[in-house]
């Protein structure tokens, strides 16, 4: 049987807090890839999910690329800024699009 630690061999549960937005959506769209690749025989089910998982990536490129080509990026100093005060007991929010 196929599971989340398959793939990224620990919990998203510990992921840095302030990346867990990032970790529950992908821990998500890994239990539907883990879904679909469970209706095919066991011996090609990791390989579904892997193959599904790198399409996602390949997507979000593309987005992203679509994004920046578009002018929809944060700042270098917005990041930096945020960067530095990860940790802190002032921690920024994550920037957003400008």
């Amino acid at each position: 049987m196929l599971s989340v630690s398959n793939f990224t061999g620990r919990s998203a549960a510990i992921a840095p807090h302030h990346f867990w937005a990032y970790y529950a959506g992908m821990n998500k769209l890994l239990s539907q890839a883990i879904a679909v690749a469970e209706t095919f025989p066991e011996d090609v089910q990791e390989k579904v999910a892997r193959s599904i998982m790198e399409e996602a990536k390949r997507l979000s490129i593309l987005k992203g690329i679509a994004d920046a080509d578009a002018g929809r990026l944060v700042p270098h100093e917005d990041m930096k800024a945020w960067a530095k005060s990860l940790g802190s007991d002032n921690e920024l929010p994550m920037p957003t699009c400008k």
